[in-house]
């Protein structure tokens, strides 16, 4: 129950790639980046502890158990916290980008309904 999961680096580059997408689709990268920043210290220990706490809950979800012990042992890696925010920056950066040629392309209409929000 408590054994090390093997994550292949393909693996982990593509966990991190879905999570870090969807914290900028859901606009909290600030609070995400803010969090992982403070609680990168103290990963290792998180993830112990949520194996030996929540990791015996976890045959309720079913098929997901082995999901989530992957999860855990990914982001035990201080490395992989720090690959996370890197990817966030990188994705908050490739939106900003893209919002800001959106607005260029927009005419004067689009710009009052959007400042009045209609």
């Amino acid at each position: 129950m408590f054994s090390e999961h093997e994550v292949s680096p393909e693996e982990v580059d593509k966990t991190v790639e879905i999570i870090a997408r969807k914290v900028v689709d859901s606009e909290i990268e600030l609070y995400a980046r803010f969090l992982l920043a403070m609680s990168w210290p103290l990963v290792f220990v998180g993830g112990q502890l949520t194996k030996v706490f929540i990791g015996p809950y976890l045959f309720i979800l079913g098929r997901r158990e082995d999901t989530f012990y992957d999860y855990i042992s990914i982001f035990e890696n201080k490395d992989n916290v720090f690959k996370l925010i890197n990817k966030i920056d990188e994705f908050t950066e490739e939106k900003e980008k893209k919002e800001i040629g959106e607005k260029e392309n927009k005419g004067m209409w689009d710009k009052i309904r959007g400042f009045f929000r209609l």
